[in-house]
């Protein structure tokens, strides 16, 4: 159930990207220079060019639910309630402790297998977001 949970944020997320990232944003994923753990290849910093920047901030506070530690686990992710909603202007690089909870899902080995799927979905190039089927 805590899965299902973390699962559903992160499918909220994806939408929100897919309806407020610019046309202009999306069409910067490009899944073969993705790299989940760079500030400028990373999903929102492919979008805006710097995942610690004032546009990227912008576009995560419309779009994330929630910002947890990076070694936030499944297990821990049972309260995502508690989790406070992180002010954008904080994300900055002196303050690299949050993540999206997107952002922790396309780092996380066992789901990996979707990251070109949600990249592809976010851009518009793929009409389906298979990672749908692990909460329905």
């Amino acid at each position: 159930m805590k899965e299902q949970i973390f699962i559903k944020h992160v499918i909220s997320e994806i939408e929100a990207l897919r309806i407020h990232a610019s046309s202009e944003q999306k069409a910067k994923l490009d899944f073969d220079s993705f790299e989940p753990m760079s500030g400028e290849q990373c999903i929102y910093g492919q979008m805006t060019g710097d995942c610690f920047s004032a546009e990227a901030a912008k576009l995560i506070k419309k779009c994330s639910s929630k910002l947890v530690t990076f070694n936030t686990y499944l297990k821990e992710l049972s309260d995502l309630e508690s989790y406070p909603k992180i002010e954008a202007t904080e994300i900055t690089r002196d303050n690299t402790e949050y993540y999206t909870l997107l952002e922790q899902f396309i780092t996380m080995l066992e789901y990996n297998k979707y990251n070109q799927n949600i990249l592809s979905y976010i851009k518009g190039t793929s009409r389906k977001l298979t990672l749908k089927k692990l909460v329905n």
